[in-house]
C-alpha cells in the first residue's frame, strides 16, 4: 500500500510539473513585462501615454546604440536585453529569442538599410505600443505590443 502511494504521489508530481513550470514562466514573463513597461510609465500611474513614451524613445535609442555611432546594427540590438534575455537563457530558448529579435529588428528597419536610426526606433515603439487610437495604454495593453508578444512567444 505504501509503495503504491509513493508511486501515485510521484505520478501526480510528474503530471503537475509542466503546469508548475509554465506558471513560473508566466510569472517571470509578467515580471519582465512590468519592468519593461516601467521604462515608459514616467509618472508611475500604471498607464503610459504618447507624451510619456516619446521622451523615453531617445534614451532607449541611446541604450541600443552601444557604440554611439548614431545607428543601431543587429549586433547592438541583440545585445540589448529588453528585460527578457535572462528568461531566454533560463528556458533554453536563446536561439528562438535571438531569431525573434532579428525579426523585430528587420520589421523596425523601415528603410531596410540594415541599421536602425532614432526615428525608426521611435516610430516602431509608438506604432507597436499604440496599435489603435488609444490615448494611453496600461501594462496589460503594453503586453500586447507586437515586439513584446514576439519575445514572449520565443520563450515558450
Amino acid at each position: 500500500m505504501r509503495r503504491n502511494l509513493k508511486g501515485l504521489t510521484l505520478a501526480i508530481a510528474m503530471l503537475a510539473a509542466p503546469a508548475i513550470a509554465q506558471e513560473r514562466l508566466d510569472g517571470d514573463i509578467a515580471t519582465a513585462l512590468i519592468a519593461s513597461f516601467g521604462v515608459f510609465d514616467a509618472n508611475g500611474d500604471g498607464s503610459a501615454d504618447v507624451s510619456e513614451i516619446l521622451p523615453r524613445a531617445a534614451p532607449v535609442f541611446a541604450a541600443l546604440d552601444a557604440d554611439a555611432s548614431g545607428s543601431v546594427e543587429d549586433g547592438e540590438f541583440q545585445a540589448f536585453s529588453m528585460g527578457f534575455a535572462t528568461l531566454a537563457e533560463t528556458t533554453s530558448q536563446k536561439t528562438a529569442y535571438q531569431l525573434q529579435r532579428l525579426a523585430i529588428f528587420k520589421r523596425w528597419d523601415a528603410n531596410a538599410d540594415g541599421q536602425l536610426n532614432g526615428q525608426e526606433v521611435t516610430l516602431a515603439l509608438v506604432g507597436e505600443i499604440f496599435t489603435a487610437a488609444e490615448a494611453s495604454v496600461s501594462s496589460q495593453q503594453y503586453g500586447k505590443a507586437a515586439f513584446i508578444t514576439d519575445m514572449q512567444a520565443a520563450l515558450r
